[in-house]
Formats: C-alpha cells, structure tokens, sequence
C-alpha cells in the first residue's frame, strides 16, 4: 500500500501477485476490512470483544499452476467509527486489512 492511513470514501489501491502453485483452482480471492471491538469492564479483568466485516471485494478465481496479477484495484474505504477515543478507557477499536 502507498501509505498507512485513509479515510472514509477513499479509494485504497490494491496491488498483489497471487501464485496458485496446486493442482485445485481458487474459487474467488477477497480483502475485507475487519473490525474487532473490545469492550473491557471497570475493575475487573473481563473483557468481551467482536469481530464484523465492514467492506469486502471479491474477485473471480483463477486455475491451477497459474498466477494473478492485480494491479491498483480499487478498494473504497466505508464509513467507520471512531478509533482511540481520548476520553474512553471501556472501548477499544481496532481495523485491518484481511486477505
């Protein structure tokens, strides 16, 4: 990626070689954006936390012993809610990129 950061309605240009070196075709390929929130209780030691996909792109499969190849394919970046809330010692939220 050319950089670290983006904000929402940005546009995140995705450039990967994927190699399928097996003899069984890829059905599709996918990036998503995952969020996990944690949710920690005062004075205690139990926390709970959730995982949700926020965005996802799908792109066809391809065959065996065969490479794809993509080149600055778009991925928009979707509204999300705030990170490293100042004032908030209860929540953290975290997002990344899955492949």
């Amino acid at each position: 990626l050319p950089k670290r950061g983006y904000v929402p309605g940005e546009i995140v240009p995705i450039s990967a070689k994927i190699s399928n070196d097996t003899d069984s075709v890829i059905k599709r390929c996918e990036i998503s954006i995952l969020q996990r929130v944690y949710f920690h209780a005062k004075h205690t030691f139990h926390f709970e936390k959730t995982d949700e996909h926020f965005a996802k792109m799908k792109r066809p499969g391809f065959g065996v012993r065969t490479q794809e190849i993509w080149n600055s394919v778009p991925f928009y970046v979707p509204a999300l809610p705030p990170t490293g809330l100042a004032h908030c010692k209860n929540i953290d939220i975290k997002h990344w990129l899955k492949h």
